[in-house]
C-alpha cells in the first residue's frame, strides 16, 4: 500500500520517486521494508537495544533555502520502541524523530548544523574533521560557499 505526506513519499522500491509531478518537489522518498526480516544491534552506553531497519530514506532538499544538495542523499531509517532515527551509511550524524518524516528532517538540520560549525572551524579541524568538510563541499552548495585557507 502506497501513502504520502508533504515531505514524505511512500514506495515499494528503493530510489523511486513515486507521485512526483514536475512542478513538486518532496524533500524525500522512502521505502518501508519488513521490519521483522532485518535489524541491527547496537550497544549505546550501559544499555542494550534492538533496532529494527523498516526503511530507506533519501534526503533531496534542505531546510534552508542558501544551501542545496548535489545529489540525493541516502539515509536508513531504524524504529525503537518509542522513535525512528535515521543515519547514512559510514557517516558521523543520525536523526531522531516521532516519525520518518520528522527524524529526516532532523537530520537534515543537524546535517547544515555540522558542515557549519567545520567551515567556521576550518583552519584548526584536525585531517579527519577535513575529510568530512570535503565530503559535505561534495554534496552540498551554498550561496556563499566557506572560505578556503
Amino acid at each position: 500500500m502506497i501513502s504520502s505526506a508533504p515531505a514524505l513519499t511512500w514506495g515499494r522500491h528503493i530510489g523511486e520517486f513515486i507521485g512526483e509531478s514536475q512542478d513538486t518537489y518532496s524533500a524525500t522518498t522512502v521505502e518501508l521494508v519488513d521490519s521483522h526480516s532485518v535489524g541491527t544491534h547496537f550497544e549505546s552506553g550501559n544499555t542494550t537495544a534492538t533496532d529494527q531497519i523498516v526503511g530507506v530514506g533519501v534526503l533531496r532538499i534542505l531546510p534552508e533555502s542558501r544551501y542545496h544538495l548535489l545529489r540525493p542523499f541516502p539515509l536508513t531509517i531504524y524504529r525503537t520502541q518509542d522513535h525512528y532515527w535515521v543515519a547514512p551509511d559510514g557517516f558521523v550524524l543520525h536523526g531522531v524523530g516521532n516519525t520518518p518524516d520528522n527524524a529526516i528532517e532532523d537530520y537534515a538540520y543537524a546535517l547544515l548544523d555540522y558542515y557549519e560549525d567545520l567551515c567556521s572551524q576550518r583552519e584548526i579541524l584536525a585531517p579527519h574533521l577535513i575529510e568530512h568538510l570535503e565530503f559535505l563541499e561534495s554534496i552540498i552548495a551554498e550561496e556563499s560557499p566557506c572560505p578556503v585557507q
